[in-house]
């Protein structure tokens, strides 16, 4: 199983909570929804959600209140892309 193969690869023991804890969230909703805001801790979500939804089910949405740096809605352009 894939989850076991990132599970036995991490160096710390939180990071394979993470994936576990995530992956068994994700297996609780059908049309599961992650808000992203273009931050650190947006990135590590995205990074750890995208590791463990094998069903790529998972919706990623921005909320632009236009308040957000170039920087911000560059980075965000960028997720989207890769």
């Amino acid at each position: 199983m894939v989850l076991l193969s990132l599970i036995d690869g991490c160096p710390h023991i939180e990071i394979a909570n993470a994936f576990l804890i995530t992956d068994n969230k994700l297996k609780q909703y059908k049309n599961p929804v992650c808000s992203v805001s273009g931050g650190a801790d947006s990135d590590m979500m995205v990074d750890i959600i995208c590791k463990v939804d094998f069903d790529k089910k998972t919706k990623f949405v921005f909320f632009n209140t236009g308040l957000e740096y170039k920087a911000t809605i560059e980075h965000l352009d960028y997720l989207e892309r890769k």
